[in-house]
């Protein structure tokens, strides 16, 4: 939990992958005990010497410094209805399943724009080449080795919320996957 502007944020759990200035806006320089709640403004309950930055919609962002991606915050109070837009998300088709293996391989056909992973901007300049991710968020476990189920998806087209990581990307393999949606 973080105070700012008399404001309390709580930490969402996602990591915002939204191109940004990347200017702090300030810096956490006091901490409580994590069971505490802040009580005065740059004051956190997870330690100190870490920016933010204002971000939008009730957001701010924090900077852990050991991530690639800042943190998510959102002011106390306010209801998350979903996983924000600004968390890495994408559009693929599944193509392939991995046998004894909880995993799929998709193909990625959108990427909307405030991720910077664009056409030529695409990890190994191609939007072609399949990554592999955990199917932790689409199929119950039951259902993660089922070879019949599994070939039932080759050809829907899904929606996946990950972290952001641009080196998981590039080596085509996502470990941290928030979400995945069915679409098709």
């Amino acid at each position: 939990m973080l105070m700012v502007d008399d404001e309390l944020y709580k930490d969402t759990g996602y990591t915002c992958s939204a191109m940004r200035c990347g200017t702090p806006d300030g810096q956490i320089n006091s901490s409580v005990e994590r069971s505490e709640i802040p009580s005065k403004n740059d004051q956190s309950n997870f330690g100190q010497g870490y920016d933010y930055q204002y971000w939008v919609d009730n957001f701010i962002l924090v900077d852990f410094q050991n991530k690639k991606n800042p943190e998510l915050f959102l002011k106390e109070g306010v209801t998350l209805d979903g996983i924000p837009e600004y968390v890495a998300n994408m559009k693929a088709i599944i193509k392939e399943t991995v046998k004894d293996s909880p995993t799929i391989k998709v193909q990625v056909i959108e990427v909307p724009e405030m991720f910077g992973y664009q056409n030529d901007n695409f990890p190994n300049n191609n939007m072609n080449s399949l990554i592999e991710i955990p199917l932790d968020n689409l199929v119950s476990q039951e259902n993660a080795y089922d070879e019949d189920y599994l070939n039932s998806l080759i050809g829907k087209e899904i929606k996946l919320y990950f972290d952001g990581d641009y080196i998981e990307l590039k080596a085509g393999k996502l470990k941290t996957v928030y979400q995945i949606d069915l679409l098709k």
